[in-house]
């Protein structure tokens, strides 16, 4: 298996409500990354995460699953977790161990109980969060994000960030051209552009210096201020896709290696020394060179393999 240095990784927890596409989405991932030939499907059980015959019966995540792909040269842990409430523990498992959160809302339904729920989860674990409207192909629609042509048509998105337009083939292969913005949403995409640059200086006082006295930041400045303002919880990018037609995912993907945290970026965390008995405190670099530290956060029991336990390293190395 190839090594990949911390700086290079992201950990991600896909959370929402039942029903949202957090299993779609990750399918859309990993068919889009060629790590799978095929886009599996929940209605036809044959999906990477959603194995358990009682979650190919159902039509549910019921267990969380841990898939990774290979994106831009960076390594994406994903983590699908449940979203029924009867499955808590299997979300607050997954978020423990994420840097980023991904929450995703349905287009038409907007936020739910479930929402709300996972929202307070990445509170309690401090996970940078990054919105994902999905589902946008849904007819009938008025979506709260920027896409083109939204509902049954739906194809396109204005990249706000970018400035561009990400117009997507209807192929299924997830692959988008980047276009320059069409005339009737150039000042739409201009006016949402300077309210992004706007929060991102205001989550920094050094950028927000910069931006008082120059009325604007550098590509470099906007990209450093929003991978902090992410991961300090200060921004909560919102980004849209149907990932049923592996729309959108790319550009998801692209955004996340880019401004996503990397465990590197995260900051030292904090353990106990089970061999003091006065559960003495202790401090966890990420440093592939310290002693061996990982968190043992699911342990499962599979047909004809047996005990399974799933762990994060927090420092050293594990081969």
């Amino acid at each position: 298996m190839k090594d990949y240095p911390s700086e290079l990784i992201r950990n991600l927890a896909l959370a929402g409500h039942g029903g949202s596409g957090k299993t779609t989405f990750s399918e859309a991932c990993l068919f889009a990354a060629g790590s799978t030939t095929r886009l599996g499907k929940v209605e036809e059980g044959n999906t990477v995460s959603d194995y358990h015959a009682d979650e190919v019966e159902r039509q549910i995540s019921i267990n969380a699953s841990l898939m990774h792909c290979e994106w831009k040269g960076a390594k994406l842990n994903i983590l699908d977790s449940p979203g029924y409430t009867d499955f808590t523990g299997e979300v607050k498992c997954c978020l423990r161990v994420a840097d980023t959160a991904l929450i995703f809302l349905k287009a038409v339904e907007g936020a739910e109980v479930g929402t709300e729920i996972v929202w307070q989860h990445s509170r309690e674990f401090g996970n940078g969060v990054v919105f994902i409207v999905n589902k946008l192909d849904n007819e009938n629609l008025i979506p709260v994000q920027f896409p083109v042509n939204q509902g049954l048509q739906f194809e396109s998105v204005i990249d706000v960030l970018r400035m561009k337009m990400l117009q997507y083939g209807r192929d299924g292969k997830g692959k988008y051209s980047e276009l320059e913005i069409p005339a009737e949403y150039k000042a739409k995409a201009e006016e949402m552009h300077e309210q992004l640059v706007e929060q991102i200086a205001e989550s920094e006082e050094t950028l927000l210096d910069k931006f008082i006295e120059k009325g604007s930041l550098t590509d470099q400045e906007i990209k450093l201020g929003l991978r902090t303002a992410l991961r300090t919880r200060k921004i909560f990018p919102l980004l849209c896709s149907a990932a049923a037609q592996t729309m959108g995912v790319a550009a998801i993907m692209d955004f996340l290696v880019e401004y996503a945290p990397s465990p590197a970026d995260m900051g030292p965390v904090m353990g106990a020394s089970a061999a003091s008995k006065q559960q003495e405190q202790l401090v966890v670099k990420c440093d592939p060179r310290a002693q061996p530290a990982l968190f043992v956060f699911k342990t499962m029991s599979e047909p004809h393999v047996g005990e399974l336990s799933f762990f994060r390293v927090y420092s050293g190395s594990v081969t």
